[in-house]
């Protein structure tokens, strides 16, 4: 059962680093490019767009990046659910750092999209509140996990101590 649910979760992280991927250097740059109004052909400040389409295209790259790390925390967690560790202290710390990894992403994204709103660098603002929140629902989803596999492990500590 523990090396099933270790594939399942090792091939969802292995899926959802790949759609990472893909936006960060495919959809990335497309939707740069239109938040930055990048047309060559009909401006007179053209080096005005490669300066908004380099910024917008960085504070993207840079938000990313602890997403990626959160997948391979995610993986380690998948190593102590194969090793029969699923409630073990490691496992609580591995899901704590990830939630506090988010958590510190997802305030420099928001003060990072209100910024770039505020400059009118930000077409999708919509979108990108949506994802704000769904970032704050699964790194309180990770935070509360941590809670509870915490627990989980010093009950478990305790009942191996009476054996």
């Amino acid at each position: 059962m523990n090396k099933a649910t270790c594939i399942l979760i090792r091939i969802s992280i292995i899926i959802i680093a790949l759609c990472g991927l893909y936006c960060c250097f495919i959809g990335y740059p497309i939707f740069s490019m239109i938040e930055s109004g990048f047309n060559p052909e009909h401006t007179t400040n053209y080096s005005m767009q490669w300066v908004q389409f380099g910024v917008i295209i960085a504070f993207r790259l840079i938000t990313s990046i602890p997403c990626f790390a959160v997948l391979i925390m995610a993986w380690k967690i998948s190593s102590c659910i194969k090793k029969g560790e699923t409630f073990s202290y490691r496992t609580k710390r591995l899901l704590k750092i990830s939630a506090l990894t988010l958590f510190i992403d997802l305030a420099v994204f928001a003060v990072g999209n209100v910024v770039l709103y505020f400059l009118k660098w930000n077409a999708f603002f919509k979108v990108y509140v949506i994802l704000f929140i769904i970032g704050l629902a699964i790194a309180t989803v990770l935070a509360i996990a941590a809670h509870y596999v915490g627990q989980a492990a010093a009950i478990r500590e305790e009942n191996e101590s009476y054996i």
